[in-house]
Order: structure tokens, then C-alpha cells, then sequence
């Protein structure tokens, strides 16, 4: 029943917020019966065509920490969306004072669930971008998003990291060309790893890369 209210266009803002408020409080007692149930109903929003209730459905979720519940091209979408917001306010006049709550958004989505293999290399490369900064320097208020998602690769998005580097059309690759003080903050990136996660595959370019430290 919230969640159809918080989904229903025609609520009052204030019935919509109440209604998260409410689910947040007694997230914690979801069953799995429950669960079930508003996968149910955001599947049904999507099989009709609903396209404002699916939207709000898909924010439902979000909101609340459970988008690991939703399909992996769902996944995809909203992981994709995030990242490409952050690399466009990234490229964007005064980016290192608008872009901490795109970055923040964007690692609160990857604390909900892995990063679906199809949007691993575009996440990888937008955050390890933005991490790198530009000629100006850094937002500072937006690196500690950026460090936990970085402590937090998985080996095989490790491994998109150093590939990166070699592919001339990547984001990482384009900015270690443009900047010599990306090449410090690279460095600095790749000490945030933990040299025990790095695959065998890449581990002769993680070393290399730290011995120019």
C-alpha cells in the first residue's frame, strides 16, 4: 500500500514522503514474502507501460536500499544514469562544487548491489576519472566518494582500471595524457588497492605503476 502511494502521481508530496518514511522505518521487517510482493508490483507497473509510476517505482527502490532486488538490466539503467550524470557535471564549469552529490549517489548505488558486468568499464573509467581530477586540481569534497569506490573494486573492474590505461578512447587514458598531475593522482589511486585483489592477468602493471611512486 506504500508503495503504491509514494508511486501514485496523483499523491500529495507530503503522503509520498510519509509513506517512504514509513517503509525506511520498518525496512528492517521486510520479509521475503513482502519483497516478493513489490517486485510484483514494479513488474506490473513496467508490464502496462506506466512509465510514472515504473519511474517512481524505480526511485522507490533506490530510496531504500534494495535496487540488489530489481533485474540486472534495471540495474544497468540506474547505475548507467548516475554515471553518466557524474562525468557530465564533471566536464561542466565549477564541477568541483557540484559534483560531491553526484558522486555520493553514485556510491550509495554501488554499496546496494555489484556492478552489473555490462556498465563495469564506463564505472570504472567515470570514477577513476573523476578521482584524477583536470589541470585545476581535484574536488576534494567529492574524493572520499570516490576512494571508498575504488577500496571497493572488485578484482575484475581492478583489472578494467589498469587496461584502461592502454586504450586511447578511455576516459583514464585521455586524462594521463592531458594532465601530468593526473599521472600522481593515478599512482595515488592504484595505493588505494589492496595488492592482494589485483589479478595475475594485470598485477606486473599494477607493480610498475607503484615503483614510479
Amino acid at each position: 500500500m506504500l508503495h503504491g502511494i509514494y508511486c501514485d502521481p496523483n499523491s500529495p508530496e507530503s503522503a509520498r514522503l510519509n509513506a517512504l518514511d514509513l517503509c525506511l522505518a520498518y525496512k528492517s521487517k521486510f520479509t521475503a514474502p513482502i519483497k516478493s510482493n513489490l517486485i510484483n508490483k514494479h513488474s506490473d507497473y513496467l508490464a502496462k507501460r506506466d512509465k510514472q509510476r515504473y519511474k517512481a517505482s524505480l526511485q522507490f527502490f533506490e530510496k531504500l536500499s534494495l535496487i540488489s532486488l530489481l533485474n540486472e538490466s534495471e540495474k544497468h539503467n540506474i547505475i548507467y544514469k548516475a554515471s553518466k550524470d557524474l562525468w557530465k557535471v564533471h566536464l561542466n564549469y565549477n564541477n568541483f562544487y557540484n559534483e560531491p552529490p553526484f558522486a555520493e549517489r553514485l556510491y550509495n548505488l554501488s554499496k546496494q548491489s555489484g556492478i552489473p558486468l555490462t556498465i563495469k568499464e564506463f564505472y570504472v573509467n567515470v570514477v577513476v576519472a573523476c578521482y584524477l581530477g583536470n589541470g585545476y586540481g581535484v574536488s576534494w569534497e567529492a574524493e572520499p566518494f570516490y576512494e571508498k569506490m575504488i577500496r571497493d573494486f572488485s578484482p575484475s573492474e581492478i583489472k578494467v582500471m589498469l587496461d584502461s590505461v592502454g586504450k586511447s578512447d578511455s576516459f583514464i587514458a585521455m586524462k594521463l595524457r592531458a594532465y601530468p598531475s593526473c599521472v600522481k593522482r593515478f599512482i595515488q589511486a592504484l595505493s588505494l588497492i589492496e595488492p592482494s585483489s589485483v589479478p595475475d592477468s594485470v598485477k606486473q602493471d599494477f607493480l610498475k605503476w607503484l615503483k614510479k611512486a
